[in-house]
């Protein structure tokens, strides 16, 4: 049997994966599986253990699929009161479409 290699944890790249087996108390004794963090417990959701196809393999290539970013965190050089503006012109124009989409309903 191949090992099953996974990546750490996106949210706290020290925290290591490992399978989760959850068996289940059902008339047919079956169970699942996923790949949870150690350290935040995130979690893939939970496939069902069958003879058709390798559940830990699946769990697998579900935790791994995933986009590698460099930084989420804003550089120190980040426009926020600019930022702020453009946000708030945001919802303001939000605002507006869900008012002309009120009286929309209303005429009907």
């Amino acid at each position: 049997m191949k090992e099953i290699k996974l990546k750490n944890c996106p949210c706290c790249p020290e925290g290591e994966a490992r399978f989760h087996i959850n068996y289940s108390i059902l008339a047919n004794n079956s169970g699942e599986v996923a790949v949870m963090c150690r350290n935040c417990k995130l979690s893939t959701d939970y496939i069902q253990i069958s003879a058709d196809y390798a559940a830990k393999e699946k769990a697998a290539e579900l935790w791994n699929q995933r986009v590698e970013v460099e930084s989420t965190i804003a550089p120190d050089d980040f426009d926020w009161h600019g930022f702020a503006e453009v946000l708030g012109q945001l919802y303001v124009f939000m605002d507006k479409l869900a008012d002309a989409n009120r009286r929309t309903k209303t005429d009907e």
